[in-house]
């Protein structure tokens, strides 16, 4: 799957209430989709660290597989934010190849979720600082955000194995499974998740 077509299939399941209001009071719909994809980014990350922090303290399995199904959500806030701004997700690819740094797999992983928490950390704080009018909307780095995020995905994926085209294309699938025409509130809380895992696991 290539990233613009990507794109253009995760905006099928988008929802963006307008709830945040620009500097003159007004509700905007760009603003409200980039708050909404900076929310989203630091929950897909923080459940990737959540994995890992089970399996390296407390000595659950570590799962590929939710590796690869966060990936793939961050990449749909990625895709959100830059349908917010009018730019084309292809135009942040190809990722900036993942090198090999001699550490343990794990360490790398890491690594590259704390890449991910600093990106939406500073998208966050833009965010505020433009509520509180001490930035534009034009300051809001929206670019320089989404760009670092696929790079820090593209390496976790890297690092397990998988592929970013992989990640899209199972992240599509799972959101046809959970939402096969379209969002649902009654379909975000009733999910099945055990064929949503049978479909990451790319067995239907």
């Amino acid at each position: 799957m290539k990233p613009n077509d990507y794109q253009k299939a995760a905006a099928r399941t988008e929802y963006t209430p307008l709830y945040f209001n620009d500097q003159s009071g007004q509700p905007s719909q760009r603003l409200s989709r980039l708050d909404h994809a900076a929310k989203g980014m630091n929950t897909e990350q923080a459940e990737l660290d959540d994995m890992l922090k089970k399996h390296l303290i407390y000595g659950k399995p570590f799962d590929e597989i939710n590796v690869l199904e966060e990936c793939g959500d961050v990449l749909w806030y990625v895709a959100l934010a830059l349908r917010a701004i009018d730019v084309e997700m292809g135009m942040l690819f190809p990722a900036r190849p993942a090198l090999p740094t001699g550490q343990p797999k794990l360490m790398q992983l890491d690594s590259a979720v704390k890449r991910m928490n600093r990106s939406q950390a500073r998208f966050n704080n833009d965010l505020e600082l433009y509520r509180t009018g001490m930035i534009n909307e034009g300051a809001i780095t929206v670019l320089s955000t989404c760009t670092n995020m696929i790079d820090a995905v593209n390496a976790a994926l890297f690092i397990c194995g998988f592929t970013m085209e992989e990640a899209m294309e199972r992240n599509i699938a799972k959101l046809m499974k959970r939402y096969p025409d379209k969002f649902t509130s009654e379909a975000a809380l009733n999910r099945d998740l055990d064929a949503e895992r049978r479909t990451l696991e790319n067995a239907e």
